[in-house]
């Protein structure tokens, strides 16, 4: 699978001039619910995982645009230009293309996400720009 068209950004440790709180680890129990091509050159894409509590995602960017709902507990989006936002479950939000951002679990329970992307077939669904988190580049290739 081929990065995303563009990554203009490569050693990203701060959003906003700080770094992202929590440790970064790789969601748990991550399962494909949709992977299917809508036709016209695009792959749908939507999973479902779990984030332990106290950890985040690593700095990242999609070069198309995403949603993350919280089923079950909640999240803090980190995003290049706007304050953190908290979204407690039963809420969704929005990843913008292109937006450096990190996802963390702040919260004392495991937070059970739904990821929805839809981007050009071959391509990835988003690109982690932390050092030493080229491991987690794969996380959508269910």
């Amino acid at each position: 699978m081929q990065a995303p068209e563009k990554r203009p950004y490569r050693n990203v440790t701060m959003i906003n001039g700080q770094s992202p709180p929590e440790a970064v680890v790789p969601p748990q129990d991550q399962v494909q619910m949709l992977r299917t091509s809508d036709g016209r050159g695009n792959t749908i894409l939507v999973a479902r995982g779990r984030r332990p509590a106290h950890s985040r995602s690593p700095i990242h960017i999609h070069a198309y645009r995403g949603t993350t709902c919280v089923i079950e507990g909640q999240m803090t989006l980190y995003m290049e230009g706007m304050s953190p936002m908290t979204a407690q479950a039963g809420s969704c939000y929005f990843m913008p293309p292109g937006a450096v951002m990190s996802g963390a679990n702040e919260g004392s329970t495991a937070a059970i996400l739904i990821d929805s992307f839809t981007f050009p077939d071959g391509r990835a669904a988003w690109a982690p720009v932390e050092p030493n988190t080229a491991s987690s580049t794969r996380q959508f290739d269910l």
